[in-house]
């Protein structure tokens, strides 16, 4: 597993990578018994965007949060 995080002025890129199957699709799932998918519900709700990437090596699940005012920290 690979994480990058981006800070730039207005937003904050995080970026999950794995070795996963490149043809998986994720689920976003309410259902409080489900066993995967709550944390794209999370990412769902908070980000400004998300999304997918596959590649031949896995499958990149990425998403963008508004910082806010666009200052970034020192």
């Amino acid at each position: 597993m690979n994480l990058t995080i981006r800070n730039t002025d207005r937003t904050v890129r995080v970026e999950v990578s794995d070795e996963g199957s490149a043809t998986s699709v994720p689920h976003v799932r309410n259902e409080p018994e489900a066993e995967g998918g709550r944390g794209l519900h999370i990412i769902s709700a908070l980000a400004k965007e998300w999304g997918v990437t596959h590649r031949k090596s896995g499958v990149t699940i990425w998403c963008e949060v508004s910082t806010g005012d666009g200052a970034s920290d020192p």
